[in-house]
């Protein structure tokens, strides 16, 4: 079972400093290229606002579309900390 997690986190930050869109961002977390997105535009929106809890699976899949380490999502915001 997934542990999932509701907190304090970065990822909207990260999503802004890459310039991508939420739709953009969504199918960079494809499961596979031209496959099923592991998560909806929608859902990420509610995860940025803290209205929904993300998984570590997620976290994962945010950083490498992110580009970034997993645990700059939870401690650096890109946009002030550079």
């Amino acid at each position: 079972m997934t542990k999932r997690i509701l907190g304090k986190h970065f990822i909207k930050q990260w999503r802004e400093f890459r310039g991508l869109s939420l739709e953009r961002l969504a199918s960079r977390m494809e499961v596979e290229p031209g496959g099923e997105q592991l998560k909806s535009a929608m859902s990420l929106s509610r995860i940025e606002r803290g209205k929904q809890p993300y998984s570590e699976e997620l976290l994962n899949a945010l950083s490498d579309a992110l580009h970034c380490e997993p645990w700059e999502l939870l401690s650096v915001n890109p946009l002030m900390d550079g």
